[in-house]
């Protein structure tokens, strides 16, 4: 139990001591809410960050093997060097290296119907493997436009 104003209360997550099954103060274990960084652990569960290492709550960071912080998917997306392939979770397009994500939050392979410039193409969804460039879109060879000879290679 804890003392509360002179009075035996029973434990609970706010009352600012280790107990019930709290793995640090007011956190962790099955009772509690998650831990914060730098908190008292026995296991990933008992972390914000999904983290216990020896344990401590760890920050997360984009190689723990654990989807926690900003991550769009797995150590991967926008807040880490690494953007996720196809088939990953994304919140947003900067999350996948396609530059594609799905309202579903699924990265896309590139398309030539995406609305984004991205694969081999020289514009937004044309050139090379798309269909050709209409007139003031970027190209890299002629056969990129739709009109012959339009391409400025200069």
């Amino acid at each position: 139990g804890v003392c509360a104003a002179g009075a035996c209360a029973e434990p609970t997550c706010g009352d600012g001591v280790l107990n019930q099954d709290e793995t640090s103060v007011d956190c962790g274990g099955s009772t509690c809410a998650r831990c914060p960084v730098d908190a008292s652990c026995a296991v990933a569960a008992d972390c914000v960050s999904g983290v216990c290492v020896d344990g401590v709550c760890a920050a997360p960071t984009c190689t723990d093997g654990v989807l926690n912080g900003a991550e769009g998917d797995i150590d991967c997306g926008a807040s880490c060097p690494t953007l996720c392939g196809v088939g990953a979770t994304c919140g947003q397009r900067g999350d996948c290296e396609s530059s594609a994500c799905s309202l579903a939050g699924i990265c896309l392979a590139p398309s030539c119907s995406d609305l984004v410039k991205n694969g081999d193409e020289t514009d937004v969804d044309c050139g090379a493997s798309c269909p050709a460039c209409e007139l003031g879109r970027s190209c890299l060879v002629q056969e990129d436009c739709a009109s012959p000879n339009l391409c400025n290679l200069g």
